[in-house]
């Protein structure tokens, strides 16, 4: 265990948390929403909006994951913390994809397919 994921525990911005299918579901329909909104601020023209939309697509995604994992986050930073150790230290999620998230307003004209493919390490049980 990484000492920043420790820190996120000790400090209680990231607790044990046991989620529902339902509720990982509904993480995976909001990350949904988002990207199909992202998409059409972007064809509107707004960019802006589109890089806050695209943020919390890929935000619900995590969000989902680290449900999977048993956790529950209290702050953004310590989800990227556990994706980071939970994923992508596991050789489980590619490091590309966390990378997108951590710098969304250049990630933009990515955000597609990171969504599509992250949505991919998610089987529902």
């Amino acid at each position: 265990m990484s000492s920043e994921f420790q820190r996120c525990i000790d400090s209680r911005k990231l607790t044990p948390f046991k989620a529902t299918t339902n509720m990982i579901e509904k993480e995976l329909k909001a990350a949904e929403y988002d990207s199909m909104r992202a998409k059409d601020s972007l064809q509107d023209d707004d960019p802006k909006w589109a890089t806050i939309q695209g943020y919390y697509a890929m935000f619900h995604i995590a969000r989902a994951l680290i449900f999977k994992q048993g956790y529950r986050e209290k702050s953004h930073r310590c989800l990227v913390i556990a994706i980071q150790e939970l994923y992508v230290d596991k050789g489980k999620l590619p490091v590309e994809y966390l990378d997108s998230f951590r710098a969304v307003p250049f990630a933009l004209l990515v955000l597609p397919v990171p969504l599509a493919i992250w949505k991919s390490y998610i089987p529902l049980w």
